[in-house]
């Protein structure tokens, strides 16, 4: 379904969007403001994407933590 507000057209899924997710990093960036990694996480139905600045040295914990943001 869609909804309009103004001049932006905003979509809305269905609650299934996030069960199935593929998470990949991209390491070995230059520094940008003390983050060095990029951490994808793509919805596999609907091939959403968010793209989470990060370091190297994150765990497992921290790596959940912003996926359920």
């Amino acid at each position: 379904s869609q909804v309009r507000i103004s001049n932006m057209t905003f979509y809305s899924y269905h609650c299934d969007t996030w069960k199935s997710i593929s998470l990949v990093f991209i390491i070995d960036l230059p520094y940008f403001k003390a983050f060095d990694v990029i951490l994808v996480v793509l919805a596999r139905y609907t091939k959403m994407v968010h793209f989470i600045a990060c370091t190297k040295t994150i765990c497992s914990r921290e790596t959940i933590s912003f996926i359920l943001r």
